[in-house]
């Protein structure tokens, strides 16, 4: 099998992110995609609770949507509750379109609800093509199944923080996209038995004009890289730990946003 682990990003710029603590890298990478910006004040918010406003947010800028929810913004509100002028308006009527969310009932969606731990994985479950989970233990047990939940101590209805937030996300951008077939069971490879299709960061990226090398990085200088026959500006990446080592990477404009090293588990 193969397995993908994220490399070469810059530290974050958020004040209240330690380089040693367990989200650093997650918020990190989250941060190189674009995903987060922070608070005004410069942190990230580690502590802070999610909303289910947040969430969507978060949701379809994991999903690459982010230009997509800005055209939302004109649509009628998905729920009575969703003012038109409301900050995340254009997230929430595309994330209701999109299957991401059904509200809370009623025709509500309750925009500033703080999200459980559970009501978080079922959100990324979502992104990710899996449906039909039972609530809670399904869509728990298939978040375990997926690591998505390792290291993460809280209760189904333990409010989530930023922070816990951050890893779970940054785990969901290497899980496959799942797809049906007409039968409405999940495509997999006969090979692997394992669901075929793009992780959610290249089903993202792909979707948002980057295209993807993958070969071993070679002759690196201080603003270019080649990766394998490909030479390709350095961006966001750190090429220099990669030298030698096998990566895919996200290219646009032939600048690199992010790489992925591949190793043999």
């Amino acid at each position: 099998m193969f397995s993908a682990m994220a490399v070469g990003f810059a530290a974050t710029p958020f004040t209240d992110v330690k380089d040693d603590a367990p989200y650093a890298s997650a918020v990190a990478r989250l941060y190189a995609l674009n995903i987060t910006n922070g608070n005004t004040d410069g942190t990230y918010g580690v502590d802070q609770p999610v909303t289910r406003a947040m969430m969507t947010v978060f949701v379809n800028r994991l999903s690459g949507y982010r230009d997509l929810a800005e055209m939302a913004k004109n649509d009628a509100p998905a729920f009575k509750d969703v003012p038109k002028n409301y900050w995340a308006i254009g997230d929430i009527n595309l994330a209701a379109k999109l299957g991401l969310t059904h509200g809370v009932g009623n025709g509500m969606f309750d925009p500033e609800e703080k999200v459980t731990y559970a009501q978080a994985l079922g959100f990324m479950l979502n992104a990710l093509g899996y449906k039909n989970l039972s609530w809670p233990y399904g869509v728990v047990a298939q978040a375990q199944k997926l690591g998505l939940t390792t290291g993460i101590n809280r209760g189904f209805n333990d409010v989530i923080n930023r922070g816990d937030l951050a890893i779970i996300m940054n785990r969901a951008l290497d899980c496959t996209v799942v797809s049906y077939d007409a039968n409405g069971n999940i495509v997999v490879d006969p090979n692997t038995g394992l669901p075929k299709g793009q992780t959610l960061l290249a089903s993202g990226l792909t979707y948002l004009g980057y295209t993807q090398i993958t070969g071993v990085v070679t002759n690196v200088t201080a603003t270019q890289a080649t990766v394998g026959s490909t030479t390709v500006n350095v961006g966001s990446v750190d090429f220099k730990s990669l030298i030698g080592q096998n990566v895919t990477v996200y290219v646009k404009n032939g600048t690199a946003l992010i790489a992925v090293q591949l190793a043999i588990q």
